[in-house]
């Protein structure tokens, strides 16, 4: 299950829809796709999205997680600066507040606590 919306703009190994896929085919099981962008302009939008059926079909089943399998993302270096999502202002003012990475656009400090978030709100998942 994808828990997560995409954020890279062309066909990659890395976006979460083929990496669920992939990893639903090797277990014989069933992709379920969160069909949305990671990342929005505005909350407003954000809070649509969430509310449209294609998400709404898969967000009930976050509850019914027993693991879930995330890559941390380095700062800087991310795929989120790669993918044109962080600009060179945006990682040096989450590294100045001490962010190392990021876990679903939710930066972290090397002590693993929340740092503030680039994205409040913008965030599909």
């Amino acid at each position: 299950m994808q828990v997560f919306g995409e954020y890279a703009s062309q066909h990659s190994p890395t976006r979460a829809a083929e990496i669920t896929r992939q990893i639903a085919e090797m277990y014989d099981g069933i992709g379920h796709y969160l069909n949305a962008p990671a990342l929005v302009e505005d909350r407003a939008l954000a809070e649509g999205l969430m509310r449209t059926s294609s998400v709404m079909q898969i967000t009930p089943f976050y509850d019914q997680l027993d693991m879930l399998l995330l890559g941390a993302g380095p700062l800087p270096g991310s795929p989120l600066e790669q993918n044109g999502l962080l600009n060179l202002q945006q990682v040096e003012q989450l590294e100045a507040v001490g962010a190392i990475g990021d876990l679903c656009c939710h930066f972290f400090a090397a002590n693993g606590q929340p740092v503030d978030n680039a994205y409040s709100g913008r965030v599909i998942g």
